[in-house]
């Protein structure tokens, strides 16, 4: 589990607000000015100083100043209920994310930076937070759900790929308490017509409650899928048969005694690496098989599945000497 990891976020805070031109300079560039250098055009209309810093926030707040009766939804809208795994970055770390806008009656030009979806929204269904128009959390993970919908005729394997996607996605707002998988079923449940209801609802039912870190999520789904073994326990606390604490492992099989856990790059410090030999130590002195994936053996299929089929042939449960407090 990796600890730097975190869930929540505040309120976004000291941000800049998009201005129109002000012909008298005051509110605003004037027209001369918003053609020079110091102000950046940061959607139509509007502009920023040029030096304003493009964080995922200020960019969720400048296209969000666009807005009249629609609201920012998908990743965006998370973000801002505070749920900081939306980075607003593609799988790569570095790419943007368009920013996702429900235009409502708004007559919004699409453009660089922003996805508008051409859907009405109902002014019950919007809340102003932290000065920014966005829908409840449900629709939010409604809309980033459907995003990682793959086109039509893609083959199994990038269905099952995309909706792990979608239930990580899921798995982490719920992790950071915006939302609920009852509450999101529950909302689901008695609306008909919704486009790709289906897909949503079966990343739901992959979905977990209690994660800690997305790479978790994807180890879970990945153990499930390739190894044939049961489901494992996640982030149990484990200790000693004296009751000493030993550690909370992202998964575990405790009728197996098999251990698994992402290693990201959190533990590559040389003081974090002693710590997690001196934890992995801790898990085997107790009778635990240990086995660790990095990212890439998470993107390369059936390599997780064949390492945890060859660590459980390992197992030795006869030499089992911990307990587990979930």
């Amino acid at each position: 589990m990796p600890a730097d990891f975190t869930l929540q976020l505040p309120v976004p805070c000291d941000l800049v607000v998009p201005r129109p031109v002000d012909p008298r300079g005051r509110q605003g560039p004037t027209r001369g000015q918003a053609r020079g250098s110091q102000w950046r055009r940061c959607a139509p209309g509007l502009y920023v100083p040029a030096a304003t810093a493009t964080t995922v926030e200020q960019r969720v707040l400048e296209q969000s100043a666009r807005l009249g009766t629609g609201a920012v939804t998908g990743w965006a809208a998370l973000r801002w209920w505070g749920a900081a795994f939306f980075d607003g970055l593609a799988p790569d770390g570095r790419t943007p994310l368009p920013v996702p806008l429900l235009a409502g009656t708004d007559r919004l030009r699409p453009g660089a930076g922003v996805v508008v979806q051409r859907a009405r929204v109902a002014p019950a269904d919007v809340v102003l937070r932290g000065g920014v128009r966005v829908v409840g959390a449900q629709r939010a993970l409604l809309d980033e759900a459907r995003r990682h919908v793959p086109a039509p005729g893609t083959g199994l394997e990038a269905w099952e790929e995309a909706l792990d996607e979608a239930a990580v996605s899921l798995s982490m707002a719920f992790g950071a308490r915006v939302c609920s998988a009852a509450g999101l079923r529950d909302w689901l449940g008695p609306r008909r017509g919704v486009r790709h209801k289906g897909f949503v609802l079966a990343a739901l039912a992959r979905s977990v409650d209690d994660a800690r870190s997305p790479m978790e999520v994807r180890l879970l789904r990945r153990w499930l899928r390739e190894s044939e073994l049961p489901e494992p326990l996640r982030n149990p606390v484990v200790r000693d048969l004296d009751g000493a604490f030993v550690g909370m492992p992202d998964l575990l099989d405790v009728e197996l005694g098999l251990v698994g856990e992402f290693d990201g790059e959190v533990h590559r410090s040389r003081a974090r690496h002693t710590a997690d030999a001196r934890r992995h130590a801790a898990f085997r002195g107790v009778g635990l098989e240990y086995v660790e994936f990095v990212g890439a053996d998470l993107r390369t299929p059936g390599l997780v599945g064949r390492r945890l089929r060859e660590a459980a042939s390992r197992c030795r449960p006869e030499l089992h000497r911990f307990v587990v407090v979930q």
